[in-house]
């Protein structure tokens, strides 16, 4: 057994685990030190017999957060013999186990050679999920199974080697790519210091992320390791534990992609990657923020996909979505967005743009920074450092007559008499306000110094919005719902007794939900319309109370009301509810 050049790290793991003393490990130093370039400190361990090749294993295992699996008793399927040849098992010291939708899942005994790992992944093209098995077992079955199903002698018997046609083939394209974009700043040092399997591992990241419907990916430098996680539908997920050592190289290998400077490690970076994934053209917004450990990376996954599904799939209710495509074909007025940041104003604002992108209209955004670049539409980006600001870029924006404009935020009171007056010239003007709810934004408008005749004459609507988790169609069930969570929803009676529980849904979790019994998100809405009554209240300076309690008269639906009818009509839970809404806890 040859437990390869971690050594030191696994040896820190089993004392940490209280499988051996310190003692023992400086015992087996000193036996190692005697065989030189023979056996590491673990591989003495075994040798002498104070632990075995699986107490070891499993221990590792554990510290990774993976599965240790006795092959001896797995019944593998033919077909998986076909993913992975003889010779591919032998080079990358793993098993085919079987396969989860398009994730083969894989046994190895050396989990910590990532170059093995994520060559693999990006030669077979699949998502790997990796356990831990011994190198004994995992010998006896490449012999058993692949002899059994008349592997070719001359590949079966062929030593390892170094790389093959296909590395080759992988590692020249991810290079080629990465010549193609690197930075004025880059020199073939630098491109030598990124080693071929941190491209592969960076790349392989970011097609797993994209698999996993991941809207971010995190590195995070921690003091003992370097960590990955995901924003899997508004929720962050930890996916590995690198190496500390890799951090580094990492950190690198993105910046470069990203267009930063390298040496650069003591101010924020902001970068973007345009790459391709399945035939489909992704962006990657790329920020760079130094920390204590080192510089933390957030790469966010910008999918075009996401803007063309149409206003339906946003998670309108039937009323609600009719109110709301009326509104966007209006000739003129200010249409408002509030929530606060992740809460999927943009998604909404380009869902609409996708919309009313005809060759009959001219559409000009104002953003910072351009997340989507859409064909058909022209898109300004703020440049506040040049004195290129949200107002300076607006006054010019309507010397270009256009007919749409989407301002990216409303920052300040400047921008948002440009926007009022724009409406009154004609103009439909589209933006976004961080506020809790819909009233909250006409009261903000009039705190930035906006005359509340303008604000009332102006505003068409205000659309407050939230992201809750959709459960998961492959896995959802049904059941009667609780006593709390009856509460939670307001299904009492006068005298404060239950009525009838009501049929709720939730997901157990599957491999398409990644376990979690949610797949996608939905938005619960919060539609204020600007009726004669609310602009009155406008003119004499109401509170947004006051504002609020008369939408509601008029019939608005509230953020809370709106997903509980979410709830009872099976799309999200009650859980979701009391995240996102906190409504549980009034």
């Amino acid at each position: 057994m040859d437990f390869g050049e971690n050594q030191i790290y696994i040896g820190n793991v089993l004392i940490r685990q209280k499988l051996i003393a310190k003692e023992d490990l400086d015992k087996a130093r000193q036996f190692s030190d005697k065989h030189k370039n023979a056996m590491g400190p673990v591989d003495a361990l075994v040798k002498l017999e104070i632990l075995t090749e699986e107490k070891v294993l499993k221990s590792l295992a554990i510290d990774l957060g993976m599965a240790f699996v006795d092959l001896t008793k797995e019944t593998i399927a033919p077909e998986m013999l076909e993913k992975i040849t003889a010779e591919q098992a032998k080079q990358y010291h793993i098993f085919p186990l079987c396969m989860d939708f398009d994730q083969l899942v894989v046994a190895t005994h050396k989990p910590l050679e990532l170059e093995h790992l994520d060559n693999l992944r990006l030669v077979l093209g699949l998502s790997l999920e990796t356990v831990v098995a011994t190198e004994k077992d995992i010998r006896t079955a490449i012999e058993k199974y692949y002899s059994a199903s008349n592997v070719s002698p001359d590949n079966a018997n062929k030593p390892p080697h170094d790389k093959g046609t296909e590395d080759i083939d992988v590692e020249q394209a991810l290079i080629n790519y990465l010549d193609k974009n690197k930075t004025a700043d880059a020199n073939t040092d630098d491109l030598k210091d990124i080693d071929a399997p941190v491209i592969r591992l960076v790349s392989s990241m970011i097609t797993e992320a994209f698999r996993l419907r991941a809207s971010d990916i995190h590195f995070e430098p921690q003091e003992k390791y370097f960590r990955v996680r995901y924003r899997i539908d508004g929720v962050l997920v930890e996916m590995k534990r690198h190496p500390k050592q890799l951090q580094a190289s990492i950190t690198s290998r993105v910046k470069l992609l990203a267009e930063m400077k390298l040496a650069e490690k003591r101010l924020p970076q902001d970068g973007k990657i345009k790459i391709k994934i399945k035939n489909f053209d992704i962006d990657i917004r790329t920020s760079t923020l130094p920390g204590v450990y080192g510089e933390s990376v957030v790469m966010r996954i910008l999918d075009k996909r996401t803007l063309s599904v149409g206003i339906h799939n946003l998670g309108f209710l039937t009323d609600t979505e009719k109110a709301w495509n009326e509104l966007i074909t209006f000739p003129n007025g200010v249409i408002l967005i509030t929530g606060p940041t992740g809460s999927g104003k943009t998604t909404t604002l380009y869902s609409c743009l996708h919309v009313l992108n005809i060759p009959g209209r001219k559409i000009i955004t104002v953003e910072d920074p351009v997340e989507y670049q859409l064909t058909g539409i022209n898109q300004v980006q703020v440049r506040e450092e040049v004195g290129l600001t949200f107002s300076s870029v607006l006054r010019a924006c309507l010397r270009q007559a256009p007919n749409i404009i989407m301002v990216g935020e409303i920052r300040d009171g400047e921008t948002a008499k440009i926007a009022m007056n724009a409406a009154f010239t004609g103009h439909l003007v589209f933006s976004t306000l961080h506020t809790n709810d819909a009233p909250g934004a006409i009261t903000r408008l009039v705190d930035q110094g906006i005359q509340p005749f303008l604000v009332a004459s102006a505003v068409r609507a205000v659309l407050a919005q939230r992201l809750v988790r959709k459960i998961c169609k492959e896995c959802k069930y049904t059941y009667p719902a609780l006593p709390e969570e009856m509460k939670i929803l307001g299904i009492w009676d006068q005298q404060g007794s239950q009525k009838t529980p009501p049929i709720l849904t939730k997901g157990k979790g599957c491999p398409q939900c990644n376990g979690t019994g949610y797949k996608g998100r939905m938005g619960i809405f919060e539609l204020m319309l600007m009726g004669p009554e609310i602009q009155q209240m406008v003119y004499d300076l109401k509170s947004s109370v006051e504002i609020r309690e008369l939408a509601i008269q008029k019939g608005m639906r509230t953020l809370k009301e709106d997903g509980v009818l979410k709830v009872l009509n099976g799309s999200t839970t009650v859980d979701e509810l009391v995240r996102v809404t906190k409504i549980g806890e009034e």
